[in-house]
């Protein structure tokens, strides 16, 4: 493993949270036992927030790392760092997910933010761009986009997003992102056509977990459509055109992992490949 910001981490029921400092340190990957045998695991790169208060936070909540873990991968987190630490990082994995947040800004795809815009740190927008764009461009790894993942896959593509679903879709934000039941809302989604996502889930309906106020509007390039919520057309899904594994879903899946499964074991399964 590469040179690392030396970090505290502190695991709560609900997050892991790392606290940063200046000084770097280089360590040794160790290897890995499958639980099938002496395989290593694959490594899956989980992105990280950043929460800013009297202490400068990474954090990414518990339940992602759970799902990567129980499908027989191992998380490895990658905060914000230069670009050649990430690339050496990068190459050690064999697969990434992209983690869930605030939002991105509009910008990006040619819009001014609306009133509802709650916007990511700084930090953590610029190294997610830079993440992506390496991930895409520059190597073959499989890519899982959780919510606000996939909005950032969709904004790097060249697509574009509703900024604020109760707008765009009167009557239908409180189904997505509830004020009234905490903490998430749920509602079905219909798995379009014989694509990547009906196979994997084996059927033509999920049900989901989800907490995001935004969806998108145009798909970007080289995007198919793979999943709409039921009795509306708020984009839930899409896969990257080709043999490529790039996924995106706006529900969160490592909140029902028992329902997930079959989704996170896919991206572990294309990561061993």
């Amino acid at each position: 493993m590469v040179a690392t910001a030396l970090a505290a981490l502190c695991i709560t029921t609900k997050t892991i949270t790392m606290q940063t400092n200046s000084k770097e340190t280089g360590a040794k990957s160790l290897p890995l036992k499958s639980r099938f045998g002496l395989k290593k695991k694959p490594l899956i790169a989980v992105n990280l927030d950043v929460d800013r208060g009297k202490t400068t936070n990474y954090k990414v909540n518990r339940a992602y790392i759970q799902a990567i873990l129980s499908a027989g991968g191992v998380p490895l987190i990658i905060p914000p760092m230069k670009q050649k630490d990430m690339i050496a990082m990068l190459t050690a994995c064999d697969g990434i997910l992209l983690i869930g947040g605030r939002d991105y800004n509009p910008e990006r795809y040619g819009e001014t933010a609306c009133s509802q815009i709650s916007q990511l740190d700084p930090e953590r927008e610029e190294f997610d761009f830079r993440l992506v764009k390496y991930v895409i461009e520059q190597t073959s790894i499989p890519v899982l986009g959780i919510c606000g993942g996939m909005q950032l896959l969709n904004i790097y593509l060249g697509g574009s997003l509703h900024q604020h679903i109760e707008t765009s879709f009167p009557g239908q934000g409180e189904t997505h992102r509830s004020t009234i039941v905490q903490p998430h809302a749920t509602h079905d989604v219909d798995l379009v056509k014989a694509l990547k996502l009906r196979k994997i889930y084996r059927k033509t309906k999920v049900s989901t977990v989800s907490s995001h106020h935004q969806s998108v509007k145009v798909l970007g390039k080289g995007l198919t459509l793979e999943a709409i919520a039921c009795g509306s057309e708020i984009v839930e899904a899409f896969s990257y055109s080709g043999s490529r594994y790039l996924i995106g879903v706006q529900w969160h899946p490592e909140q029902d992992y028992a329902a997930n499964k079959l989704l996170f074991r896919s991206l572990i399964t294309a990561a061993v490949r």
